[in-house]
């Protein structure tokens, strides 16, 4: 399952960070309350907080904090900052086991799940996360107990088309200049 939390910045509790988070509670407070501006206007902050804020990441990771060990060892878990996949033995015990406890643990932080974005999902059919995609291919020659083939990670097709699209606006912004300027904003996109 690939996990879409709703609205995260803006709904997380800002009683329940001021409760769990370790650091100065003042600081903590001063911050969660003290808004944002978006195009000129100053929009409250009573619940969550600005997405793109220095601070976000790291409020973002002690919110999510202890979901492994709360999903318990019969779940795998790999999370990056807001973004997470759980993998099960079934997809009915990821319906009827974890998706229950992932809302629990998310509920008391005042998130939920975007159900309609929370895929279950086979790993023979493969999912994105984080540019990537993660595939088990059939191949006959490399089936060994519940594995079925071969397990590829490759550049999401998605991003992949994004990257090409970028690169040949470079050439097209380029096209009146040397090679050796080209040449240079190129190398400079694919090492990035």
């Amino acid at each position: 399952m690939k996990a879409d939390i709703e609205r995260f910045s803006p709904s997380v509790s800002h009683n329940w960070l001021l409760e769990n988070v370790t650091m100065d509670k003042r600081i903590l407070r001063e911050f969660l309350e003290a808004g944002h501006f978006e195009d000129f206007v100053l929009h409250d902050t009573s619940e969550g907080f600005p997405q793109g804020s220095p601070v976000s990441p790291s409020l973002v990771n002690l919110t999510l904090n202890g979901l492994e060990k709360y999903l318990g060892k019969e779940f795998l878990t790999t999370r990056y900052a807001g973004d997470f996949i759980v993998a099960g033995k079934s997809p009915e015990e990821m319906r009827n086991v974890a998706l229950p406890k992932i809302n629990s643990f998310l509920l008391e932080r005042g998130l939920k799940l975007d159900l309609s974005k929370t895929p279950i999902f086979s790993i023979e059919k493969g999912f994105d996360f984080l540019g990537f995609n993660f595939r088990e291919y059939h191949d006959i020659g490399r089936v060994k107990g519940t594995k079925k083939g071969i397990f590829l990670v490759k550049p999401s097709p998605t991003k992949v088309k994004t990257f090409i699209r970028e690169l040949v606006v470079i050439i097209k912004e380029h096209k009146n200049r040397s090679s050796y300027d080209l040449v240079s904003k190129l190398n400079q996109k694919l090492r990035g």
